[in-house]
């Protein structure tokens, strides 16, 4: 996904072997799409809004930031309780960052990051003024997202067009978080695109789905 789009995947029994095993996990050397872009663009501007933000110097966060840009291999964690689970993988595997499974890059990078802002000693969450802010910035969308639902569940017989919003809702809300608004778009923006986004669903059932439910 990028900031403009929004790609959902899922396995079907034809991507399942005959032993019944998931394909391999995605990396971004596979993908040259959602997960390079994900990892090699969105990760950095992620990590320099802490350092606008005046959460970190720029130059706690430097050796990350050269280790997403030349692909090193990921470096042990210092800090923390967990630390020896994740030093032990990262020393069997020698993951880099373009071989990685893409969803451990995800969650190593803010482990990182925690170590990074000592969260462990300091218990300061790294994010706290961007959900402060977006929680703020959101206060419209979500009482026009409330008012929506609260008319959808008096009326007596649930329409198509109302069932349609609610389940739109529920898809485009993940696209307003942190992690895919790195930028800090407009989150009234980015909840009530709705159904301007249905050329970037790739399967959409939405239809029959009503037809079941009704």
């Amino acid at each position: 996904y990028g900031e403009n789009h929004f790609i959902l995947f899922s396995v079907t029994p034809a991507d399942m072997n005959k032993d019944h095993k998931l394909p391999p996990p995605v990396t971004p050397d596979q993908c040259f799409g959602w997960a390079r872009e994900s990892v090699f663009e969105r990760l950095p501007v992620i990590l320099l809004k802490l350092v606008d933000e005046g959460f970190v110097s720029r130059e706690k966060v430097s050796q990350l930031l050269e280790d997403i840009k030349n692909n090193n291999t990921f470096q042990e964690l210092v800090t923390g309780p967990d630390r020896d689970l994740w030093n032990n993988a990262i020393k069997q595997k020698k993951y880099t960052w373009s071989n990685a499974p893409w969803f451990f890059t995800e969650s190593y990078f803010y482990r990182r990051i925690c170590d990074i802002t000592d969260f462990f000693q300091n218990k300061k969450d790294p994010f706290f003024k961007q959900k402060k802010d977006n929680l703020i910035n959101s206060k419209k969308p979500l009482s026009q997202m409330v008012e929506s639902l609260g008319q959808t569940l008096e009326e007596k017989t649930l329409t198509e067009k109302s069932f349609l919003t609610t389940i739109y809702m529920d898809l485009w809300g993940n696209k307003a978080d942190l992690s895919k608004n790195p930028h800090g778009s407009s989150q009234e923006a980015l909840l009530f695109q709705l159904e301007q986004d249905d050329d970037k669903i790739l399967v959409n059932d939405n239809s029959a789905l009503y037809a079941y439910v009704k």
